[in-house]
């Protein structure tokens, strides 16, 4: 476990956008690198809202962004009629089993049910023990941007 660990919403905190845009561009060189279709600036931008979907919740450290984590209204094409999803979820390397990637689960899984969402859902292809210790229900493993990715749901 990480001390000092601080959650906050990314809206709050645009100074982390640079570090996070890194972050993102580094994580998913395929999708937010210089050949990606992705644009990481814009879419921490569309992230850096308080009561509406997507809600970014970045995880900190003394002033630091070490992990951000998403709630988003749409994830995984195939399955739209789901909602609300978590998604964007990266913690840096260095970082990595530390709990900062259940904590920010928790804390989305939060926003979801104050926001009146009774179910959240998950579509990923490397944090399904994540999921798992965390009480997520696995639903199917669907192909999905030539990978496949397992579609999780928890209600809440």
């Amino acid at each position: 476990m990480v001390c000092n660990l601080d959650l906050a919403l990314l809206a709050n905190h645009p100074e982390l956008l640079p570090a996070l845009q890194e972050m993102f561009e580094c994580g998913w060189p395929e999708h937010y690198g210089a050949r990606g279709r992705g644009n990481a600036e814009e879419d921490l931008l569309a992230y850096s809202n308080h009561n509406k979907l997507p809600i970014g919740v970045v995880a900190m450290q003394d002033g630091s962004a070490l992990g951000i984590a998403v709630l988003k209204a749409k994830c995984v094409s195939t399955h739209d009629h789901l909602t609300p999803w978590m998604g964007g979820g990266m913690v840096l390397p260095q970082y990595w089993r530390r709990g900062i990637g259940a904590t920010l689960t928790v804390e989305l899984e939060s926003i979801a049910r104050n926001l009146g969402y009774k179910k959240i859902y998950c579509g990923t292809s490397t944090a399904n023990s994540l999921l798992e210790r965390s009480g997520w229900s696995y639903i199917e493993t669907v192909l999905y941007g030539g990978d496949n990715v397992s579609i999780y749901e928890k209600a809440l």
